[in-house]
């Protein structure tokens, strides 16, 4: 019998290629494309529909979300509860999120019930009636949650920071309040659903086990429904003031402290991008990074602290998150700023770039594993215009990192020039 040897650890293997078939598409009538992509085991459809109704798009707090919230809760033919028994009968469901730079309605149903399930679908975001009742009831779960949130540092620091990087004029940067979300009536959520999706979504994604049969199938049922085509236009980048710099906030929890600290950073289709996301790796962006070895294991400040990339069509944001003990807080603050220091000044040693490499592969290889997880990478390539060898590219690109590369990129992006920190203690 052979056994393990588990101090010796097994080889890394370079990716020698990627099992990522590219997507196709077709046109609907309307205009409006349909991407697609079958594969896998099970025959398990996921539906999309993609609609410019993000949060960026909304006048008030919240409205993007009570809409995208409301249109399960009936509509011309059907109570909310006739809508859910009707879509679980077929083993359905779907669900509408709303980011920052749009809205996606999601229908999960098995391929063999999708004849039943996507009229009922369509139904609901073409025919919402948005019931006051039902208003009633999700304005004040709202308000309960928001007075809960209102006594987590953690949110109050993550407000702080959006305020700070968009400015308070823009949507994106505007805190929510009970009084708001009490002021919010039916007409303002009709108003943004007759603008958002009733005038017509961008592009549809299906991934899953399918037939050809059953995609002529959707395509048909989509043509003879009431959905309309919106094009896709550049989202709206214009910031107001935004303010950098050291800002301290007083909150309910003298405990516990929030710290987050952040800046703009590079695009996507910026040729500095892939050793971004290596450098932040590095840096924050596991659980075997420089600041989780040296904030949480060397000096014991956090049970965990990261660093994020968020990509947005408006900012893109690279950001660092912990929770602190609140008498800790100005030490943990000091030690980043000096992990900040070293990755900037100093080279990057080649076993550190190769772990972090290695992670980011294995990740790459992960949101490839199935087809239902494929659509939010299709999403990516379809909303920034990337080509089908592009992931070829960004291997490619990621193996040819060096410490070289990265310090110049450190210099650049990691600098305390326009940054914006925010203690919430």
């Amino acid at each position: 019998m052979m056994s393990l040897n588990r101090v010796l650890q097994p080889n890394i293997e370079k990716i020698k290629s990627l099992n990522f078939k590219y997507f196709e598409h077709i046109e609907l009538a309307c205009g409006a494309p349909i991407y697609y992509l079958s594969g896998g085991t099970e025959p398990v459809i996921k539906f999309e529909l993609v609609f410019d109704a993000g949060k960026a798009k909304e006048l008030k707090p919240s409205v993007a979300s009570f809409t995208a919230s409301m249109m399960n809760e009936g509509t011309q033919k059907r109570s909310g509860k006739t809508l859910i028994d009707d879509l679980d009968y077929w083993g359905a469901h779907f669900q509408v999120k709303t980011f920052n730079d749009d809205a996606v309605a999601t229908l999960y149903c098995l391929e063999k019930y999708l004849d039943g399930a996507l009229p009922l679908f369509i139904e609901a975001l073409t025919e919402s009636v948005f019931p006051e009742k039902e208003l009633a009831v999700l304005k004040r779960n709202a308000v309960e949650r928001l007075k809960i949130n209102n006594k987590k540092n953690e949110y109050i620091c993550r407000t702080s920071f959006n305020e700070l990087i968009y400015g308070i004029k823009h949507p994106l940067g505007k805190k929510n309040t009970v009084e708001n979300v009490l002021n919010i009536d039916r007409n303002e959520l009709f108003s943004f659903y007759n603008d958002n999706y009733s005038s017509g979504f961008k592009y549809a994604i299906l991934t899953g086990k399918f037939s050809q049969e059953t995609l002529n199938k959707t395509q048909n049922v989509l043509n003879g429904s009431a959905l309309k085509y919106k094009a896709k236009k550049s989202a709206i980048t214009e910031i107001t003031v935004q303010e950098f710099g050291k800002h301290r906030v007083e909150a309910p929890n003298k405990s516990q402290a929030s710290l987050k600290i952040g800046k703009i950073a590079p695009e996507r289709n910026n040729h500095l991008f892939t050793d971004f996301q290596v450098l932040n790796l590095v840096f924050g962006g596991f659980f075997g990074s420089r600041l989780m070895k040296k904030i949480r294991e060397d000096l014991g400040l956090t049970y965990g602290i990261h660093s994020y990339y968020e990509a947005g069509k408006i900012l893109n944001i690279w950001s660092i998150e912990a929770e602190v003990n609140n008498k800790n807080k100005e030490l943990a603050v000091s030690e980043i700023h000096k992990e900040l220091e070293k990755i900037i000044n100093d080279a990057i040693p080649s076993k550190e770039i190769e772990v972090a490499r290695n992670y980011l592969c294995g990740a790459i290889l992960k949101s490839l594993d199935n087809p239902l997880s494929m659509s939010s990478r299709m999403k990516t390539h379809i909303d920034y215009d990337l080509d089908s060898n592009y992931m070829k590219r960004y291997i490619d690109e990621i193996y040819s990192v060096n410490a070289v590369s990265l310090t110049e990129v450190a210099a650049k992006y990691l600098s305390n020039e326009q940054l914006i920190e925010v203690i919430v203690s």
